[in-house]
């Protein structure tokens, strides 16, 4: 059965990302798990964020790598100018406009702290917990202080997943047991589609029924990323017909994808 997980939380009503949108997704018993973004900082602290340049996400510069957490703590991470842009722009054009203009100034007005992933860890025990690693080549990691932070929590509730695929090697090395994915798009996709995983993350309109039938028959399980339409629901189960229920969805839109379920 499809399962649904909410991405950045719910991220179409609350900050992407922000304690409050994690803490709001794990009240619907429809969503089955919370995916979100995780980084280090210069003093080795893990926040939730997925940009690695604050000043989309933030009312401040800098990259989150080379500040320390207590700097981080100084801005406001209330919402994302550029996708606040583009839905302020999109609600000139459907039914209830005036109500998304008015909710997003609402929202321009709030104020919002970088959270931690121990802080997500601690307050939600009731969902899987599906981290995003993010780590680009020219980033540090310390994945030796990520593990000894999340094996304290439950990790049966704790999928851990990476474009990275070297981050998900040597995780799986420190600890067989974990639950791990890789995340794939276009870019060295046969490649990484042979690394040993427990399940795969992988953007919806590249995958093939060719792939998924062998994806699950090497036992792993498949999440899509990131489908946020009724238009793709419908392109989707077109698709994969009888398989599609074997598929995990990532989306902005966890309600309304529910109710396209159904």
């Amino acid at each position: 059965m499809t399962k649904i997980y909410a991405h950045r939380g719910l991220s179409r009503l609350y900050p992407e990302n922000s304690l409050e949108a994690i803490k709001e997704a794990s009240k619907y018993e429809y969503i089955y798990g919370i995916e979100f973004d995780v980084r280090m900082t210069k003093d080795k602290k893990f926040v939730v964020i997925h940009d690695k340049d604050i000043t989309l996400v933030s009312n401040g510069t800098g990259i989150v790598n080379n500040m320390t957490l207590e700097e981080l703590y100084k801005y406001d991470f209330t919402y994302n100018s550029l996708d606040i842009k583009k839905e302020y722009l999109k609600s000139f054009f459907i039914k209830n406009g005036k109500i998304v203009r008015k909710n997003l100034n609402n929202l321009m007005k709030k104020s919002n702290k970088i959270c931690t992933l121990e802080t997500v860890l601690m307050s939600v025990k009731n969902k899987k917990l599906l981290i995003e690693i993010k780590k680009d080549n020219d980033e540090n990691f310390d994945l030796e202080k990520f593990y000894n932070i999340v094996k304290k929590y439950n990790l049966e509730n704790i999928m851990i997943h990476s474009f990275n695929k070297e981050v998900i090697k040597n995780l799986k090395e420190k600890d067989s047991k974990l639950n791990l994915g890789i995340l794939i798009g276009i870019f060295n996709m046969d490649e990484k589609l042979k690394i040993n995983t427990n399940f795969i993350s992988i953007e919806h309109s590249i995958l093939t029924e060719e792939i998924l039938k062998e994806q699950l028959k090497r036992g792993k399980t498949v999440n899509i990323w990131t489908v946020n339409s009724h238009k793709e629901i419908k392109k989707l189960k077109k698709k994969f017909k009888n398989l599609f229920s074997k598929l995990n969805i990532i989306t902005d839109n966890p309600y309304l994808i529910q109710k396209y379920l159904k």
